[in-house]
């Protein structure tokens, strides 16, 4: 030791600058340090979570953003820290600083002992820039754990160079000496710590591993700091050391010293008993494993707990009953996996209260048909007849979303344009009588002679001949005004009542064949014989209250039946006893019949200019009245049916009733001269076969609903008017997420699947759930499955941790236990020297159960490690100097001399180690690095005060064994 302390002491300087360039090197990789809250990294490689979560990250690496909702945040922590960090290590520096103020000598040796502790404490922090990551915990708790455990070496060494300065000794011969004497209890006591702190790395919680390591790595340059920084600035302060003192607490040591050993028997009993209690009464302490973290991460927490279910893709098929069997339970908000979500065979009604869940605004129920029947029939083969067209029309029109080219108003129109007006003529038309507005061929031209003209007043009106009226016409005036009309006419009851042909009756009225035609398809008598009376009564009660029929007749021909209406009506009315041929009838007291040429009538009306004029004007007599007799009667054979038009055939399809495909429909409406599209007419028989042919057993999965409505039905343009911009939106929305999100719940090999509860992430009814839920998984699904979630990480560590807690209890015991018997050479010794740090553990989980209160599992693991290498400094102290003194004194004297030599250096760490974890607990706002501080000041007063006031008790009592042989024994 001499040559290792005359080196130190020679060549002071240059270590010391060699440490501060290192300082400065690590002081720069301080804010690459890489900061890791995810505990779950810390879990032990055989727990069936940690497994669990391996398998996620090599399956389906991109779920590690959604397991942050299950309690774990993957990545760079830094911005999860402790927002008041930096506020927490200045307040452990400042009371680091005020302890040593009151306990030291000098204000300079504070100031020393501070820098010595801010380089070993850079040196550590920056170092740990080199590791993958630290956690949350380690990086907090690190500087500040740091500095207390090892200021007694800085308290030791100071002590020894002061001695050897009073003594006279020049400053770098009293450092070369003081090194020589302190070195190896300096050691002893760092040794010690780390092995004690190195232990945590031996428990299967990686989180002991991590703190372990880097703490003891602290300790360590803690110690080296120790013998190259605070040498060199000592001898450079020197003259402020020795000769600026002040006074400072003593500890009464001869009161003391003579109590314990006046009471030592009283007293081992008490440490005795203590020890006992402590061991006994710590189980009755609960154990907590779910800290609270008040960070940004727990400020966007949700009150859910969810976990996630790992398991093999093969295993698919007991999903849904395994679902079922977890949403039973009344805490169980949501199950999500892909046979019961996604992949679920779902019925429309099913989907629809399924969709809920997902699309913001419902879909329609005539989209989810079409959607059904669309995938359902692929070949699109259905067929429909015009009424059921008809119907699914009148459904889209009543909604504003029939498509341009199926209106019928519309079609109609474009196919059949109004007749062209008239020419003007010289005169003026009066009302003519129902028979001329049905039959207008053939006419005579009007005499436009000047005789005509000249005639004031009068405004004629040519009209046929009664020898060339047809069957069925009439010629008569009605006044312009008021009164009563006379008429004449040719059509006779058994006109009325006769079967003819389409073209019969065309020629009888002398209209268009192709019109009448249509009538008798529309009546289902192509190719037939109809009676005036039943076409009429057909017209009446068939076409003109019918939309679509009503829109296939010309307005002028619509006009014609309505005017005969009432004269038809009277024949039938007479029978067949009416008079037939009646050529006279009443004439009003203002019309006058004037024959003007010997084959031209002219009807001359009284117009109010002449109410004078009566002058009657002779007529030629008229022929006689030809009776008409059918087209088809007076042909000796029936000339054969013309070939129906485009139209025709499509009348024939709209009356047949029968049912036919889109294409046919297409083509038909296309060949008759009716634009219609052919997306349209796709769309219309989409929306009319779903809402007849629906199937309400028919399923699907949500997958394959959105795949399709997104990427076929909505890109079809109908559809796009028949969906709300809303739902589109609404569907777009769901197919994104589904693509982007579906692989999440299912892999080829591995599948996942979510449950969402609100029970506690730790109470024993969540604990109990997770039992059962581990329980069911087992019995359903045969392959592999692991669990993950905060409840489940909680309960595997509540099993793990008795057996954690033993092993590291037995590990660092018997490391210490080794440590202390090779120190002092004796295997009595040690064991009141261990159970005293241990009794001040114990009663610290004892008294951190008071009031109901709970022992955090990390505060317990991380306490004991620390306080069993930091607190047996101090009994390994005290009995060093016992020991020494004994060899010399009796007991009395001994355990004073203990005390004068070992009381300042405890009670100078003791408080550091009791005051600085205490303060750190109410000012820090993390509960967790909180409770874990707290712990650690309430077990190192407990293990202090021990120390102090029982263990030299208990060695007097021990030396009547150890030392019975000793000439300085005391009767």
């Amino acid at each position: 030791m001499s040559a290792f302390s005359r080196f130190i002491a020679r060549r002071r300087i240059w270590l010391f600058f060699v440490m501060a360039v290192l300082v400065v090197a690590a002081f720069f990789l301080v804010p690459h340090i890489t900061v890791n809250t995810d505990m779950t990294r810390y879990l032990p490689d055989d727990y069936p979570m940690k497994r669990g979560l391996n398998l996620v990250q090599q399956q389906m690496p991109g779920m590690e953003g959604q397991i942050q909702s299950l309690g774990a945040s993957f990545g760079n922590g830094n911005d999860l820290m402790p927002t008041d960090l930096p506020r927490t290590l200045a307040i452990g520096v400042a009371l680091v600083f005020l302890v040593l103020l009151v306990m030291c000598s000098s204000l300079m040796e504070v100031l020393l002992f501070l820098v010595t502790a801010v380089f070993a404490v850079v040196l550590n922090m920056g170092t740990n820039a080199l590791l993958p990551s630290v956690s949350m915990i380690t990086n907090t708790l690190t500087p500040v754990l740091q500095m207390v455990l090892s200021m007694d070496y800085s308290i030791i060494l100071m002590n020894r160079y002061r001695q050897e300065r009073l003594r006279g000794t020049l400053p770098a011969e009293a450092m070369s000496a003081s090194l020589a004497g302190a070195t190896l209890s300096i050691l002893s006591s760092a040794f010690t710590t780390i092995v004690s702190l190195l232990m945590l790395t031996f428990i299967k919680l990686k989180i002991g591993a991590d703190l372990g390591y880097v703490l003891a790595k602290g300790v360590a340059f803690s110690l080296i700091c120790n013998f190259t920084v605070l040498p060199a600035l000592i001898v450079w302060a020197d003259k402020l050391v020795i000769f600026k003192t002040k006074k400072t607490p003593r500890f009464p040591s001869a009161a003391v010293a003579r109590f314990q050993v006046r009471f030592k028997w009283p007293l081992t009993a008490l440490f005795v008993a203590i020890v006992a209690a402590a061991f006994v009464l710590q189980w009755r302490t609960p154990i907590s494993f779910a800290p609270q973290w008040d960070s940004k991460a727990s400020e966007n927490a949700s009150s859910d707990n969810p976990m996630l279910l790992v398991y093999e893709t093969s295993d698919e098929a007991a999903l849904p009953m395994l679902m079922q069997i977890l949403a039973s339970d009344r805490n169980v908000l949501q199950t999500i996996s892909y046979p019961t979500t996604l992949g679920c065979q779902c019925t429309a009604s099913q989907m629809a209260e399924m969709m809920a869940g997902y699309v913001q605004d419902t879909i329609p129920a005539e989209l989810l048909q079409m959607v059904y029947y669309a995938i359902a029939h692929p070949e699109r083969d259905g067929r429909l007849s015009f009424d059921e067209i008809d119907a699914a029309t009148d459904d889209l029109a009543a909604r504003g979303l029939v498509p341009d080219g199926i209106n019928y108003d519309k079609m109609m129109a474009t196919l059949i344009p109004p007749e062209a007006s008239p020419e003007p003529q010289d005169t003026v038309p009066v009302t003519q009588p129902v028979s001329q507005l049905l039959y207008q061929e053939p006419f005579y031209e009007a005499d436009t002679s000047e005789t005509a003209a000249d005639t004031a007043g009068i405004y004629v009106m040519p009209v046929p001949l009664a020898s060339q009226v047809m069957p069925g016409q009439e010629d008569g005036i009605e006044s312009g005004a008021a009164g009563p009309a006379a008429r004449r006419t040719g059509l006779t009851y058994e006109d009325v009542t006769r079967q003819r042909t389409p073209d019969d009756v065309a020629t009888f009225f002398g209209v268009e064949k192709s019109q009448v035609r249509m009538a008798y398809r529309l009546a289902g008598k192509a190719g037939k014989t109809m009676s005036l009376e039943e076409l009429y009564i057909f017209a009446r009660d068939k076409i003109l209250t019918n939309k679509r029929y009503s829109a296939l007749v010309p307005d002028d021909l619509k006009r014609k039946f309505t005017a005969a209406g009432s004269e038809l009506e009277a024949i039938l009315a007479s029978g067949p006893s009416a008079v037939e041929g009646q050529l006279e009838q009443a004439m009003t007291d203002s019309v006058t019949l004037v024959m003007q040429q010997p084959d031209t009538l002219r009807i001359a009306v009284v117009t109010p200019s002449s109410p004078d004029m009566t002058a009657e004007i002779p007529a030629p007599e008229p022929p006689p009245v030809q009776e008409y007799e059918p087209e088809s009667a007076q042909q000796s054979a029936p000339e054969p049916a013309p070939e129906p038009t485009p139209l025709e055939k499509l009348i024939d399809m709209m009356v047949s009733g029968w049912r036919y495909s889109a294409g046919r429909v297409y083509s038909s409406l296309n060949a008759a001269g009716i634009a219609a599209s052919r997306e349209d007419i796709d769309l219309l028989y989409l929306y009319a076969l779903s809402r007849r042919d629906f199937d309400p057993e028919q399923t699907l999965t949500p997958e394959h609903l959105f795949y399709y409505v997104a990427d076929t039905l909505l890109q079809m343009p109908g559809v796009q008017r028949l969906v709300p911009e809303d739902t589109r939106r609404a569907v777009d929305s769901a197919r994104t997420m589904i693509s982007e999100n579906a692989g999440l719940l299912r892999g080829e090999q591995y599948s996942f699947a979510l449950v969402n509860t609100d029970y506690p992430a730790e109470s024993d009814s969540s604990f109990t759930f997770v039992a059962n839920v581990n329980a069911a998984a087992d019995s359903l699904l045969h392959g592999t499955h692991y669990w993950i979630g905060e409840s489940e990480m909680y309960k595997e560590l509540k099993d793990a941790f008795p057996g954690e807690l033993m092993l590291l209890t037995i590990l660092t015991v018997l490391a210490i236990y080794l440590i202390v018997a090779l120190t002092f050479g004796s295997l009595l010794l040690p064991i009141p020297l261990v159970l005293s740090v241990l009794a001040g553990v114990h009663v610290n989980v004892i008294v951190s159960g008071f009031g109901g209160g709970t022992m955090y599992y990390l505060a317990y693991l991380i306490v004991q490690g620390i306080l069993m290498g930091a607190a047996i400094d101090y009994s390994i102290l005290f009995t060093s100097y016992f020991r020494s003194a004994r060899a010399t004194s009796g007991v009395g004297d001994a355990i004073k001399t203990a005390f004068e030599g070992s009381s300042h250096s405890v009670l100078t760490s003791g408080l550091i180690l009791t005051l600085v974890p205490m303060a750190l607990h109410f000012s820090m706002s993390d509960p967790m690095i909180g409770g874990i501080v707290k712990s650690l000041g309430i077990g190192a007063f407990a293990a202090m005060t021990i120390i102090l006031m029982l263990l030299p008790a208990t060695l007097a009592v021990l030396d009547l064994i150890i030392n019975r042989k000793n000439k300085y024994n005391e009767d």
